[in-house]
């Protein structure tokens, strides 16, 4: 009687510890699942880009001074508005859960609320420019490999690319400010 308990206490004891051994995610399968919880991060800080150019757009539409701050309020919202969709489309499921990088400073932006005039038009340059700085730090940091091919990948090199063409028309107009304001 010894000898059954003994068997079975060993048999319920080794198909535990193999059992425990089979859960165990493979390497493979835990860095997929890095890779997944990365790219739901991006995803999740481009969605709150996106969406702040909309708090953007309708501020520089009440308070910019120049009508080159409101073209170029014009462009980066209308390609914030595609690339969004763009993501809604790339999105398997929703993200708004996941926590990270924040694409908008609270205080900067209060701040830039507080401004109107020409006092606007630099601040909200300045602001767009830390802005759409930080969302290429996050996207370089995060590019897709060449040969990836996925959906994801081909939003987030578009983004990227689109981001960078932002950032040189945010730059021109900085210029331009920096030009108009020494004459």
């Amino acid at each position: 009687m010894m000898k059954q308990f003994l068997l079975a206490g060993l048999i319920v004891f080794a198909s535990l510890t193999f059992g425990a051994v089979l859960a165990q995610p493979t390497k493979e399968q835990q860095s997929l699942t890095r890779q997944e919880q990365l790219q739901a991060e991006v995803k999740a800080a481009l969605r709150e880009l996106h969406q702040h150019q909309v708090e953007l757009t309708a501020l520089a539409e009440d308070r910019a001074e120049q009508d080159a701050i409101l073209e170029l309020t014009d462009t980066l919202q209308t390609d914030h508005k595609r690339l969004y969709e763009r993501l809604m489309d790339v999105e398997e499921e929703d993200a708004s859960v996941v926590s990270g990088t924040r694409m908008r400073d609270t205080q900067a932006f209060e701040e830039l609320k507080q401004q109107e005039g020409a006092e606007f038009d630099a601040a909200y340059l300045r602001y767009q420019e830390r802005l759409h700085l930080d969302a290429l730090e996050l996207l370089e940091r995060n590019l897709p490999g060449e040969g990836e091919v996925s959906e994801y990948a081909r939003y987030v090199k578009a983004t990227h690319e689109t981001l960078r063409q932002h950032l040189a028309l945010i730059q021109q107009n900085q210029q331009r400010g920096n030009r108009e304001a020494e004459t």
